[in-house]
């Protein structure tokens, strides 16, 4: 949750790779996506997005996650859009 609040890429991405389950909500019911997004990192939050929906997959279905950074990185909005 510090990562996604302080918007460490990196960080939040080694800690997904190594497991860290994206769907894990804090005392106030807060995912990490949801805070990622409230403080504006839209890169974080599309890898929060993309691991999230991986999470819910059945296995052989997930998404690639990787160049999530560079893809959101060129064309930054902020006022995405979270379906989930």
């Amino acid at each position: 949750m510090a990562s996604a609040m302080d918007g460490s890429f990196m960080i939040a991405r080694k800690l997904l790779d190594a497991g860290a389950d994206p769907r894990l909500r804090n005392k106030w019911g807060m995912t990490a996506l949801a805070i990622a997004d409230c403080f504006g990192h839209s890169a974080l939050a599309v890898l929060l997005e993309e691991r999230t929906r991986d999470a819910r997959a059945p296995k052989g279905l997930q998404s690639s996650a990787k160049d999530s950074y560079d893809n959101s990185t060129q064309g930054k909005s902020s006022n995405r859009q979270i379906l989930e």
